[in-house]
C-alpha cells in the first residue's frame, strides 16, 4: 500500500506538470507526436506479452508494466515541459540553479545529520562504506549528486567570492569523495577538469577558484587508496579470491566426478553459482554463453548474470517481443530478480528494440543540436552555463550507461529532463539581448 500510494502521488505531480505544459505551449503537436509514441510502444508490448504467455499475463503482470512504463516516459515528458517553462518564463534558469543548490544543501544536511546521529545506511550497507544520508538507491543518488553540483557549482563561481567559493568547493567535493561509488569518484574529477576547462576557455577563470578546485581534485586523488569506492574494491577483491577458491575446488571434484571431456565437469560450480540459468536453460546452453569459464570474476559477476538471464529469454520469445519487450514480472525466476542493472540493456529488454530506439533518437536530437551549437559558432554558445549543463549531462550518460540508476528512476531522471532542457534553453531559446519572455513558446 504504502508503494502504490507513492506511485499514485508521483503520477499525480507528474500529470499536473505535463498538462500545464501542454496547456501553456503553442507547440502541443509535438506533445502528442511524443504521447503517441509512448502509446504505441506500450500498446505493442502489451499485446506482444499477451500474445506470448498467454492468460499468465494477467492484470498484475499488466500494472507492473504499466508503472515501470511511467516511470521511464517522465524522462522526454519531464523534459519537454520544462522546454515549455523555458520559453514562456523569465528566470527559469536563475530558479534551476538556486533550485540545484537548495537540492545539494538538503543533501548535505542529511548527510552530516545522518552521520553524526549513527544513521547513515551507508553507500555500501554491507561493508558499512561511504556516506549515502537518508537517501534510497545509491546508484540514483549518485547521479543526482553528479547533475547538481556542476551547475550549482558555476552559479557559486559567478558571484566571484572566494570564501564561498572555497567552501562550497570543499563541500562538494568531500560529499561526492565521501559518497563512495566508483561514478561518484570519477565524477568529481569530471566536474573539476571541466569547470576549470570551461571557464578557461570563456576566458573568466579567476586564480582563487581554479586553485580552490585544483586542490579539492588533488586531495581526492591523493586519498584514493582511502576512499570509500577503492577500499570497496579492495575487499570485494579479496571476496573474489576466495570465491575463485571455492570455484576451483568445484570444477576439480566435478571433473573428477565427470572427466574433463564433457561440460558436466562445471555442473558443480555452475549450480552453484548460477543455479538459477542452470535450471531454467540447462547448463550446455548456459556453459556457452559463459565460454565454458572457470573464472570467478565472470562467474560471480551479477551484472552479467542478469543479462545473460534476460538474453536468453529474449532469444526464446517470439518477433513480436523482441520488437517491444518483455513482461517485467516474466524477469523473477524462483524468488530472484534477473532485471538487469544497466539502464539501456533495461530498456531493450523490458521495451524491446522500438523502445530502444525511441528513447536513443529522443535523446541524440539534444546531442545533435547542442554539437550543432558549438560548431555553428561556438563563442556564443559555449558559455560558463553551458559548460556547467554539458559536464552534468556527461555525468548523467554515464549514469545511465554503467548503472540501473537515472531512465528507469524518477528520482533522477528528473534531474536528466531538466539539463536536457536546460542545453535546449542555452542553444535554442537564450539570443544575445533577447530575453526569453520575447521568445515565443
Amino acid at each position: 500500500i504504502p508503494v502504490v500510494g507513492q506511485f499514485k502521488h508521483g503520477f499525480l505531480v507528474f500529470a499536473a506538470v505535463v498538462v500545464s505544459a501542454m496547456v501553456m505551449s503553442d507547440r502541443k503537436k509535438a506533445y502528442w507526436i511524443c504521447l503517441v509514441v509512448c502509446a504505441f510502444i506500450f500498446a505493442g508490448h502489451v499485446l506482444a506479452c499477451r500474445s506470448a504467455w498467454g492468460a499468465e499475463y494477467g492484470i498484475a503482470w499488466l500494472f507492473s508494466d504499466a508503472t515501470n512504463f511511467i516511470r521511464i516516459i517522465q524522462l522526454p515528458l519531464f523534459a519537454m515541459a520544462f522546454i515549455t517553462f523555458f520559453r514562456r518564463a523569465d528566470g527559469c534558469w536563475d530558479a534551476v540553479e538556486k533550485g540545484f543548490f537548495i537540492a545539494l544543501c538538503i543533501i548535505f544536511a542529511c548527510e552530516a545529520v545522518s552521520t553524526v546521529t549513527g544513521t547513515d545506511p551507508h553507500t555500501y550497507p554491507n561493508k558499512s562504506l561511504g556516506i549515502l544520508g537518508w537517501f534510497y538507491f545509491a546508484n540514483s543518488q549518485s547521479a543526482i549528486l553528479c547533475a547538481a553540483v556542476p551547475v550549482a557549482l558555476c552559479m557559486v563561481m559567478k558571484k566571484e567570492k572566494p570564501a564561498a567559493t572555497a567552501i562550497f568547493c570543499a563541500a562538494v567535493f568531500a560529499v561526492l569523495f565521501m559518497f563512495g561509488t566508483r561514478l561518484s569518484y570519477l565524477g568529481a574529477l569530471i566536474i573539476g577538469f571541466g569547470t576549470v576547462l570551461t571557464w578557461l576557455l570563456v576566458k573568466k577563470l579567476k586564480w582563487p577558484a581554479a586553485v580552490t578546485i585544483l586542490v579539492c581534485m588533488a586531495a581526492c586523488l591523493a586519498l584514493v587508496q582511502v576512499s570509500p569506492w577503492y577500499v570497496n574494491q579492495s575487499k570485494h577483491q579479496e571476496i573474489l579470491a576466495q570465491k575463485q577458491a571455492d570455484i576451483d575446488s568445484l570444477v576439480q571434484q566435478g571433473k573428477n566426478e565427470y572427466g574433463a571431456d564433457d561440460v558436466e565437469y562445471l555442473r558443480p560450480a555452475y549450480e552453484k553459482y548460477l543455479g538459477g540459468l542452470v535450471d531454467k536453460y540447462g547448463l550446455e546452453r548456459v556453459a556457452e554463453r559463459y565460454g565454458e569459464t572457470t573464472d570467478a570474476e565472470k562467474i560471480v559477476n551479477v551484472r552479467r548474470l542478469r543479462i545473460e538471464y534476460c538474453s536468453m529469454l529474449m532469444e526464446d520469445a517470439p518477433v513480436s517481443v523482441k520488437l517491444f519487450g518483455l513482461p517485467l514480472d516474466s524477469l523473477t525466476y524462483e524468488n530472484y530478480v534477473y532485471d538487469v542493472e544497466n539502464d539501456y540493456h533495461g530498456i531493450f529488454f523490458l521495451y524491446g528494440g522500438a523502445g530502444l530506439a525511441a528513447l536513443a533518437v529522443f535523446l541524440l536530437y539534444f546531442v545533435v543540436i547542442i554539437t550543432g551549437a558549438l560548431i555553428k559558432n561556438p563563442k556564443k554558445y559555449f558559455t560558463v552555463e553551458a559548460g556547467a549543463v554539458g559536464i552534468a549531462l556527461i555525468t548523467l550518460f554515464l549514469h545511465s550507461y554503467f548503472t540501473a540508476g537515472v531512465l528507469r528512476r524518477p528520482n533522477a531522471s528528473f534531474y536528466f529532463s531538466v539539463c536536457l532542457a536546460a542545453a535546449y534553453y542555452l542553444v535554442k531559446i537564450r539570443e544575445e539581448g533577447c530575453p526569453v519572455e520575447h521568445v515565443r513558446g
